[in-house]
């Protein structure tokens, strides 16, 4: 019995202490929480919603703001779409390998905010749906992700604990990650280990090839931890109210295609019909597929291997598409 009260008491003291070093001494800074690398995205975000809703909130990837080295205009696809947008302020929220599971988290805290967007520009780009992104350890953000879903007065209170004791990791580690599976359609292609070596230092036809399949080529089908991530997001916009944009990034094609004799397409319209399904069935009933819509001149490769970044004519064209898109959307009214 004395010592069940003597725990008691020990317990009590370590909790105590607990909450003063985390509310007085010692508090979790938002670098630490979410990383420093994230504080632009919790700033961008913080001084919309100090404004009025009238706001277009733009998620994206590194695709809205890479440029290539010859580009005279280096604006984000973001900011060249405001010059044909009048009315609506902006705010990006945008960082290298940001996806759906991010936009999905964020979207969750602006509800829990009561902060209701004019306009939200959704991209889904279909890389984001492959082993090469949902698996890789230092794309996922967690912290991010959880600070979002669950920030409140007591969310420091257990996050030291629980980064202690790594229950805040993703699951699978950098050496673990190289043995994930890379798949072309629902085939099996090989590990991540086999598509990222210093072998692919030396570009050639096959190289290419490995690398196309490893971005593009897996099938994506409801087993996919973006299509759920998707469908949250939709669901949370819905409850939002804001008119939506979803559209999938373009692709270079036509350049992809020649090293595929035609299978990338094919794969990349498969996917981007499962994509249109799911917003179905969620009750979003357009998605404006850009996949095909631009040409080879339009893209920047950022690695000797075609991606889906883009230079200043790309980034440009891209823009003034969603611009024409917000123009005739009525944002006095809420949003599908």
């Amino acid at each position: 019995m004395r010592m069940s009260c003597k725990f008691l008491v020990f317990a009590v003291l370590v909790v105590a202490l607990h909450l003063l070093v985390t509310f007085y001494i010692y508090p979790p800074t938002p670098a630490e929480l979410v990383g420093d690398d994230h504080l632009d995205t919790l700033d961008a975000l913080h001084k919309a919603m100090a404004r009025d809703m009238n706001t277009i909130v733009y998620f994206a990837d590194s695709v809205n703001f890479c440029y290539a080295p010859t580009d005279r205009d280096q604006r984000r696809v973001s900011d060249m779409m405001m010059d044909h947008v009048a009315g609506l302020s902006l705010c990006t929220v945008d960082h290298k390998a940001y996806h759906l599971g991010i936009y999905r988290a964020a979207l969750a805290y602006l509800e829990r905010m009561k902060w209701h967007p004019a306009v939200v520009v959704l991209p889904v780009n279909l890389r984001s749906f492959t082993t090469h992104w949902t698996l890789r350890p230092s794309w996922q953000f967690v912290d991010l992700q959880r600070w979002f879903l669950h920030d409140s007065l007591w969310y420091p209170v257990v996050y030291r604990p629980c980064k202690i004791f790594k229950l805040f990791d993703f699951p699978l580690t950098q050496e673990n990650f190289g043995l994930a599976p890379v798949y072309s359609g629902r085939e099996k292609a090989g590990r991540i280990k086999d598509f990222e070596n210093s072998s692919f230092d030396q570009p050639d036809d096959e190289k290419t090839e490995q690398k196309i399949t490893l971005f593009y080529m897996q099938e994506v089908d409801e087993r996919n931890t973006r299509v759920a991530e998707l469908r949250e997001a939709v669901r949370t916009l819905r409850r939002l109210g804001s008119r939506v944009i979803v559209y999938i990034l373009p692709v270079d094609y036509r350049t992809c295609d020649r090293f595929m004799d035609g299978r990338f397409s094919a794969q990349i319209k498969r996917n981007a019909d499962y994509v249109e399904k799911v917003l179905r069935e969620e009750g979003l009933n357009e998605l404006h597929n850009f996949a095909f819509s631009l040409d080879p001149d339009c893209f920047y490769y950022r690695s000797p291997y075609p991606d889906e970044h883009l230079n200043e004519k790309g980034r440009s064209l891209l823009g003034k598409r969603l611009a024409d898109i917000i123009n005739h959307l009525d944002t006095t009214k809420p949003g599908r």
